[in-house]
Formats: C-alpha cells, sequence, structure tokens
C-alpha cells in the first residue's frame, strides 16, 4: 500500500535515533529531553510513511542528503518539536520589570527614543504581544517609532500565528476585561485580533538563533527576553548565545534570562539586578 512500511521497515534503531538527535540539535541548537524520545520516534516514524520512503534508513538519507526536500521536512519536524509552552502574562514579574524599565528609560530620554526590546523564542507571540502592552502603557500609549518597538523571532512556523495576531479567545481568558477591551477585538467568531494600533510597534521574524543576526538585532536594543529557551541548549551553547546577546544591548540595556540558563557562570559585561522572581541582568560594559 502507498505510504505505508513493511513491519521489518518499520523500526527507528536506537543509531538512527542518536544520528537524527545529533543532526537536531546541531541545526537547532535544541537538545531533546529524554522523555520526549518516544514522541519523537513515533513522529519520524509518521513522516517516513507519510513522505512514501522505503524506510527509516531512506528517509533519514534523504532528510541528510537531498536539499530539494530536506529543507521543507526539517521546518516541519522543527515545528512538531520546538514548540515552546507559553501564553499571555506567563511570568507577571517580568513584565512588571519590563514596563519599570520602560518607563525610567522614556523618562530618562524625554520620551525622543523609542524603548527597542527584542522578545527571543517568541512561539506564537503571547509573550510579544504581552511585552507590547506593557510597553504601551509605560509609553502613555506611543507605538512605533514613538514610545517603543518589539521584534519577536522563532525558529518555527508558529510565527506566522503570531504575525497574524489572532488567538481563540479561550487563550485569553486570563486577561482582565481591561486588557482585552483595550487591545483586543473580538471578531464574533470565538477569536480575538489584536488591535491595529499595538501592532504598528511590533514585528515578527522567522530566525534560528545559531544563524548571523539580522542587522536590526546586532545593536542598539534596551531590553531582550529570552526565557525557557536556552535551558535547552547545551552549556557552552548557551555561553555562546548569551554573548551576542550581550553585545546587541546599549551600555546600561537589560537581558532578561530563565532560571538555571547561566548556570552559575556570569558573562563579562553583565552585572545581576537584584529583583527576587526574575533573573535579569544589565549591560555594564
Amino acid at each position: 500500500m502507498v505510504g505505508r512500511l513493511a513491519d521489518g521497515d518499520a523500526v527507528l534503531t536506537d543509531q538512527q535515533l542518536e544520528l537524527w538527535k545529533s543532526v537536531f540539535e546541531h541545526l537547532t541548537g535544541l537538545q531533546l529531553a529524554a522523555g520526549r524520545e518516544p514522541q519523537v520516534r513515533s513522529l519520524l516514524l509518521a513522516r517516513v510513511a507519510a513522505t512514501e520512503a522505503s524506510s527509516c534508513g531512506d528517509y533519514l538519507h534523504r532528510l541528510l542528503h537531498s536539499p530539494a526536500t530536506s529543507h521543507s521536512e526539517w521546518q516541519l519536524l522543527i515545528d512538531r518539536i520546538a514548540i515552546g509552552e507559553t501564553r499571555f502574562f506567563r511570568h507577571q514579574p517580568t513584565f512588571d520589570l519590563v514596563g519599570r524599565e520602560a518607563g525610567a528609560r522614556l523618562r530618562a530620554t524625554g520620551g525622543g527614543d523609542p524603548v527597542t526590546v527584542w522578545s527571543l523564542g517568541c512561539s506564537s507571540g503571547e509573550e510579544t504581544w504581552s511585552l507590547a502592552m506593557t510597553l504601551y502603557r509605560a509609553s502613555a500609549g506611543r507605538a512605533g517609532g514613538g514610545g517603543f518597538t518589539v521584534t519577536g523571532t522563532d525558529i518555527g512556523n508558529a510565527v506566522e500565528t503570531a504575525r497574524a495576531g489572532v488567538y481563540p479567545r479561550v487563550l485569553a481568558r486570563g486577561l482582565d476585561h481591561k486588557t482585552t477591551g483595550a487591545f483586543f477585538d473580538d471578531l464574533g467568531d470565538g477569536n480575538y485580533r489584536v488591535r491595529d494600533f499595538l501592532r504598528r510597534g511590533v514585528a515578527f521574524y522567522r530566525h534560528n538563533i545559531l544563524e548571523p543576526l539580522p542587522a536590526a538585532l546586532t545593536s542598539g536594543l534596551d531590553i531582550i527576553c529570552c526565557q525557557n529557551l536556552l535551558i535547552y541548549f547545551q552549556q557552552w551553547r548557551r555561553r555562546a548565545v548569551i554573548r551576542r546577546l550581550v553585545t546587541a544591548l546599549n551600555p546600561g540595556g537589560l537581558l532578561v534570562l530563565g532560571p538555571g540558563d547561566l548556570g552559575g557562570w556570569k558573562p563579562e559585561g553583565l552585572e545581576r539586578i537584584r529583583e527576587p522572581d526574575v533573573q535579569a541582568y544589565r549591560r555594564v560594559a
């Protein structure tokens, strides 16, 4: 039958899985947790059948050696596996800190320069839009060239959902009515859409943090939020990424990380902010 394998072929050996994991980490930087292996095995076997490969070995060979098909196939696998848990205002202390930081910067400059923010690993956009709402309030309603700009990036196609800014009403249940009323239009079909005035200050791009940074993110940033991402990287790769993030910050800029991202390592040029519920650092050099 087309798309089906003989029983003897529908086996992903431990060696094949380790090869796949090695290449996946090389491409994305992400380590696969041991508990995810059964899910990944099932996904890879499903893709063997869907692509009509003759065996698991044939599928992996195509994935590794056939440029004509491997890019789209890798992107599909990344989308299925590298899906981060996210929700609006997931960690309120982070947004409280960002709001205070943005307000202080705007007061210091007289509002002449927008606060520039990068939301790294934005997934489907809830964190990025939460940052935008926070900054809008801190800037007294000035988006885009006025009070702030926010750039959200992610390795997967979830960034398209983020860019559309349309979410099921159920995902916004954690927001109070004042917030939903101020920042969302009720589309009347069970979905909310982020309002246009907020969108003016926000942009989304698909980007792999292991690749060269877009020009807009190489320098001049005031705040970088990178939570719940680096924990999946090996320690040496985390440090390499953080060094790049530090150089992208303005002097005095804020880097917000997830718990355990540094693992006791203190990067040169960063100073820990005394914030009990947030792991945040200021660029001092």
